[in-house]
């Protein structure tokens, strides 16, 4: 029973380690979004109300990790 615990225990520890490791890599650029936010609010800035209405701000929706990093 013990060296049961002890396994698991050790098991726990490396998965931690490896989720902490890839875990910025698995969230999207911050940097992305504010950039598509500020070029949305340059254009109304500027007058261009209509091409900020037909088109939105790309932002990271379309963000997906790369498969190496989802595979570790």
């Amino acid at each position: 029973m013990d060296i049961v615990l002890v396994f698991s225990g050790l098991f726990s520890v490396v998965n931690t380690a490896f989720v902490v490791a890839m875990e910025s890599n698995l969230s999207p650029d911050p940097n992305n979004t504010t950039h598509a936010l500020f070029t949305q609010l340059i254009q109304i800035g500027l007058g261009h109300l209509t091409a900020v209405g037909s088109t939105p701000a790309a932002l990271a929706s379309t963000w997906s990790p790369s498969t190496a990093i989802i595979r570790i």
